[in-house]
């Protein structure tokens, strides 16, 4: 019972109308229809606090994790609220693979709701010849909600 009143404290906790407000001026200014990220935003925690729960990150001690393709931010978000040490990785935004407004509304998003002042981000292009991460911190739990890579990997490339 504790961990649904912990749910949904977070959730009430959680930048919702800074998230609508970013939304909003891309939606506005840049013709981009960012406007699912708030039509699926119950979904989405949902499926984030499923992950949570199944890792019992609101019950263990706190753990370093990399969030490979964090997007909105929303399972760094929880994490980082429950104490854990984050690390977040974006595309560049000259990268190609994603269109450079979506790379920047993911940016302003986790800016807005000072998300960047709690977790340490990285720009990584992943390849199927480029894949070392950028730095040589130990994690204990690696992260890949929703992501992935158009580059004709094969199991065993993902495994390595």
């Amino acid at each position: 019972m504790a961990n649904i009143k912990l749910d949904k404290i977070l959730k009430n906790s959680f930048p919702l109308q800074d998230l609508k407000t970013i939304t909003d001026y891309y939606h506005l200014t840049r013709k981009r229809n960012s406007r699912k990220y708030i039509d699926e935003f119950d979904a989405n925690w949902t499926h984030k606090w499923i992950g949570v729960r199944l890792l019992d990150l609101d019950k263990i001690d706190r753990i370093r994790i990399l969030d490979v393709g964090t997007g909105a931010g929303v399972f760094a978000w929880i994490c980082s609220s429950l104490g854990h040490a984050v690390d977040v990785t974006e595309l560049p935004i000259n990268s190609g693979r994603q269109h450079p407004d979506i790379i920047r509304f993911f940016e302003d998003l986790k800016t807005a709701y000072e998300l960047d002042k709690t977790v340490t981000g990285y720009k990584w292009e992943i390849s199927k010849n480029n894949y070392e991460f950028p730095n040589n911190k130990q994690y204990d739990l690696k992260s890949m909600q929703r992501t992935n890579f158009d580059i004709g990997w094969s199991e065993e490339d993902y495994i390595k």
